[in-house]
């Protein structure tokens, strides 16, 4: 019974070994790789075998086991549009999958820790891809040219992305994150592009991120980590990130408003670039570097605060940013780089400050709003096109630490009307003033040893030139097209070498001033030698020489001033070279002086004057004098005035004896108002006591105001009492008092018999069903009906009386009512509790039913005044349970009674085989015994008939062994099925296999026994 022989017959497929442990089959499309361990890896010439036929693949499942999948293992299988990847693997090879053109999914098991070098290269079909969480590494140019892809879900364990994993997938919009601070940890291979370079949208754990918080205790946002995120619109950095990388938030297009922490040191390369929704962002003083381009193109960001930490600023930090409106620059930054704010269209106004030594080419380029800019004196360089297009700039002063200006630094300044050039500038290069249409005059200091081409070229609104002594050459057209130029004053001693076309298209007849004794110097140089009115130094300043002497006598007069005015202008309008031949000088200085003196002492006198009419003003507005506050103040106010003046001032006042007779007259009219003011006090006094009593009321209050009064009315003096008016009202007060006071004596013998009764009515309290309750009620409405009506209406709680009674007859009633309904309500609670313990009886059925109806019988009223329900409730509970249980006992019984019956049957079964005594009697006495099991109440229903089940097991057991010791005993062998042996029935007829069955049968002339 034990030991029965399965024959299992396997069809025939075709099974190829890869090695030793793996193996592959095809058939009907399908690619199965079974086995266990790893894949061979393959190789363009050393090809995996299938690959043959790869135009038949269309499915590969790869079975559990197997550990890798090779290099080169399915390359170009271009059918294949399913994959199965068992959790066994861990490792996905080079090129494993390129150009598998129709797959349009992948399942990734689990255990996968990396995924080779262009594994999924080419496949185009590919839309979406979940790398799981045992992922920590995707290779060079993994996803390559995926352009069917929409969607990656990252793994958090992810931790390298090598260059090109994600380039060329064109259509995906979309990364889902599964562990954001996992995420921020990854390193992006240099080179590589991150798959957010092309997500539109990011996700993390299946829900788009639009607000970002990265979580705290990430130190650093790697580069590329955020790349091309259109869809997040803020971000929280927690205070643990200590730098942002390259590119991290690099096109992060609807961003805008970003707040640092104090935790962050350095800014990478291009961090926002490309933020054009950005409008703020604060950079804390923690930072101390800011990488080039990091706020480029950023054009809706208005302002920005450079902390003290920053000492540079990048190339092309905040180029593009066209809606910065102003930039503060701390001491601590030393230089400005090249394009660092270039197309700042709307920059106004920037403050440079001391600490920085170099503007960077291009770095103010086209900020056509920029009015002012101030060049401290530690700039010694200005870079080429520092300022090109800036046509909105008007003034520039370039200090004299600067020794360079680079090519076409002011290049298109249109606006710019005014230049100060520092003496420290060697040589102003070419283009540098190109176009700056708005400069009117130029003066090149004696640094300067050379003009470079088109310096100056078509400056139309340039009057005039001054060029220093220390220029040698001036290049191609240097002053081209200064069309409005009517002169040109030149302090070199040796004519500055001109290149052609130098002076093109400027009038030759104005005037050229040069040094002394040079005019045939500059006549017989090329350039020079085309102006057709050269003139010496000393001519002009002859002309000041006269101005000054034709001033004469100086007096105040606005002619005398003209002529100081006209020779001081003359002067200053001279070169330095031309002011030295001035002789008289001295002579304008001292009329300068002269004509200030005089000045001076007719403004002092203007002055004085000014100072003294507004006070005889003052005077005489006083007029006639009386005693009222109008007139004191005026009095007071010139008086005041007239002391404030010098005495100079005071003397220019004619009219002070008006102010003394003012005050005098003042004096006495306020000694006779003050007397009438201390009589009229002292009746007002009185008048304020009378009036203070009111109405007239029978009070101690109103009797002590009467009685001030009358006191305060009789210590006044005769004249004092006839200022009294309102004499009568007194009088009137004390008889109103006098009548009101009889009337409440009355009133109060009123009151005091109703107190007397109202406190016997407070007395009666909270109304109760008692004799005390009752006795109260009848003893307050005795005393109130003995009362006169007056009294009566005294009575302020006759309603609690009323009520009382009314209260108390309700509660007698309801006294009555309750008692009925607990005598009804006790009856049931004695049938509840004659319940006792319930059984399942008739006896017990039939208390509960008794109980039951009784209950239901009574009214609501009697049923709440029942408090042993619940023991009737759990009763009827308990009764149904007990019920419930003894019919589940009776089928658990039936059924084990069916089980009985049927292994008996079982044991039945085994003795109708020819066996021996031994058997039989085995058997006979196993059927008497299971007869005899009953069922166990203790156990389920399942135990029960696991013990039934272990008797047969057994019986069975017994059987076996005693049909062993029978054999031993007859010679009878044991044969198995699968023997090759030549066997016979017992009639020696012999039997083929397919007739055998179990049985005695004779083999080699021995018996042998088939099970």
């Amino acid at each position: 019974m034990k030991k029965i022989l399965t024959l299992i017959f396997l069809s025939f497929f075709c099974l190829n070994a890869i090695n030793a442990e793996v193996t592959w089959k095809l058939s009907d499309g399908t690619l199965t790789i079974s086995g266990t361990g790893d894949m061979d890896n393959y190789t363009t010439k050393n090809k995996a075998p299938w690959l043959d036929d790869r135009d038949r693949v269309n499915t590969l499942i790869i079975e559990e086991g197997v550990t890798s999948i090779g290099d080169y293992a399915f390359d170009n299988c271009y059918h294949l549009t399913s994959v199965t990847i068992p959790n066994s693997v861990i490792s996905i090879g080079i090129r494993a999958f390129r150009y598998c053109y129709d797959l349009t999914s992948i399942s990734i098991g689990n255990s996968v820790t990396s995924i080779g070098n262009y594994a999924f290269y080419g496949c185009y079909g590919l839309t979406s891809v979940t790398i799981p969480n045992s992922v920590t590494n995707i290779g060079r140019s993994t996803f390559y040219e995926c352009s069917g892809l929409t969607f990656v879900n990252m793994g958090n364990s992810v931790t390298s992305i090598e260059r090109e994993a994600f380039s060329g997938c064109s259509g995906l919009k979309s990364v889902n994150i599964t562990d954001l601070e996992s995420w921020c940890k990854i390193s992006f291979e240099e080179g590589s592009a991150n798959p957010l370079f092309y997500a539109e949208h990011m996700y993390l754990n299946g829900k788009e991120v639009v607000n970002l918080v990265i979580p705290n205790g990430i130190t650093e946002i790697g580069g590329l980590a955020f790349y091309g995120c259109k869809g997040l619109t803020s971000i929280t950095i927690p205070n643990s990130v200590t730098s942002i990388g390259n590119s991290a938030f690099h096109g992060c297009s609807a961003l805008t408003s970003v707040t640092i922490p104090n935790s962050v040191t350095s800014i990478g390369n291009s961090a926002f670039c490309g933020c054009k929704g950005l409008t703020s962002i604060t950079i804390p003083n923690s930072v101390t570097s800011i990488g080039s381009s990091a706020f480029n193109s950023c054009y809706r960001l208005t302002s920005i605060t450079i902390p003290n930490s920053v000492t540079s600023i990048e190339s092309s930090t905040f180029s593009g940013c066209s809606g910065l409106t102003s930039v503060t620059i701390p001491n601590s930054v030393t230089s400005i780089g090249g394009y660092a704010f270039s197309g700042c269209s709307d920059l106004t106004s920037i403050t440079i400050p001391n600490s920085v030594m170099e503007i960077g080419d291009y770095t103010f380029e086209n900020c056509d709003d920029l009015t002012s800019i101030t060049i401290p004196n530690s700039v010694t360089s200005i870079g080429n096109s520092a300022f090109y297009g800036c046509y909105g700039l008007t003034s520039i002063t370039i200090p004299n630490s600067v020794t360079n200006i680079g090519r076409s630094a002011f290049y298109g300044c249109s606006g710019l009307t005014f230049v100060n050039m520092g003496n420290s500038v060697t040589g102003i290069g070419k283009e540098t003033f190109e176009y700056c249409s708005g400069l009117t005059s130029i003066t090149i200091p004696n640094s300067v040893t050379s003009i470079g081409n088109s310096a100056f070229y078509g400056c139309s609104a340039l009057t005039s030139i001054s060029i220093g002594n220390s220029v040698t050459s001036i290049g191609k057209r240097a002053f081209s097209d200064c069309l409005a130029l009517t002169s040109i004053t030149c302090e070199a001693t040796t004519p500055p070498n001109c290149d052609k076309d130098c002076f093109d298209n400027i009038e030759k007849s104005i005037p050229v001033y040069v040094p002394v004794n040079t005019v045939a110097k500059y006549k017989a140089v090329y350039g020079w030698n085309r102006f057709t009115n050269i003139i010496d130094n000393q001519s002009i300043a002859d002309a000041v020489i006269a101005k000054i002497n034709a001033i004469g006598n100086v007096e105040y007069t606005d002619v005398c001033k003209g002529k100081i005015d006209d020779a001081s202008m003359a002067y200053d309008a001279l070169t330095d070279a031309q002011k030295a031949l001035v002789t008289n000088l001295d002579i304008l200085t001292t009329a300068k002086q002269t004509y200030d003196i005089l000045k001076a002492a007719a403004e002092k006198l203007a002055a004085d004057k000014a100072a003294a009419d507004p006070v005889i003003a003052k005077i005489t507005a006083i007029g006639n004098v009386e005693y009222t506050d109008a007139c004191k103040s005026k009095i007071d106010d010139a008086s005041t005035a007239y002391d404030a003046l010098t005495d100079d001032q005071k003397a220019l006042v004619t009219n002070l004896d008006v102010l003394t007779t003012a005050r005098q007259t003042y004096e006495t009219l306020k000694a006779a108002a003050e007397k009438l003011a201390a009589d009229k006090s002292k009746a007002n006094d009185v008048i304020a006591k009378i009036n203070a009593i009111g109405n007239v009321e029978y009070t101690d209050a109103c009797k002590g105001k009467i009685d001030d009064a009358s006191t305060a009315y009789e210590a006044l003096t005769s004249d004092q009492k006839a200022l009294v008016t309102n004499l009568d009202v007194l009088t009137t007060a004390k008889q109103t008092y006098d009548a009101l006071k009889a009337v409440a004596e009355k009133l109060a013998a009123d009151k005091a018999e109703a107190d007397a009764v109202v406190a016997k009515i407070a007395a009666i309290g909270k109304v109760k069903y008692t004799d005390a309750c009752k006795k109260k009620i009848d003893n307050a409405s005795k005393a109130y009906d003995a009362l006169t009506d007056d009294q009566k209406a005294l009575v302020t709680n006759l309603d609690v009386l009323t009520t009382a009674r009314q209260t108390y007859d309700d509660l007698k009633a309801a006294a009555e009512k309750l008692a009925a309904d607990k005598a009804a309500a006790d009856a049931v609670i004695a049938k509840i509790t004659a319940i006792g313990n319930v059984e399942y009886t008739d006896a017990c059925k039939g208390k509960i039913d008794d109980a039951s109806n009784a209950y239901d019988a009574l009214t609501d009223d009697q049923k709440s005044l029942v408090t042993n329900l619940e023991v009737l409730t759990t009763a009827r509970q308990t009764y149904n349970t007990l019920k419930a249980a003894d019919d589940e006992l009776m089928a658990y019984k039936a059924a084990f009674e069916n089980y009985k019956s049927e292994l008996r049957a079982i044991i039945e079964a085994l003795g109708k085989e020819d066996d021996s005594d031994a058997v039989r009697d085995i058997i006979n006495k196993a059927i008497s015994d299971i007869d005899a099991l009953e069922y166990d109440v203790t156990i389920s229903l399942d135990d029960n008939k696991a013990k039934v089940l272990s008797f047969v097991n057994s019986v069975d057991e017994a059987v076996e062994n005693q049909r062993a010791e029978d054999q031993k005993a007859s010679g009878i062998e044991e044969l198995e099925l699968a023997e090759k042996v030549n066997i016979y029935d017992l009639s020696g007829k012999k039997i083929t296999r397919s007739m055998l069955k179990s049985g005695l049968y004779i083999r080699n002339g021995k018996k042998v026994l088939i099970k």
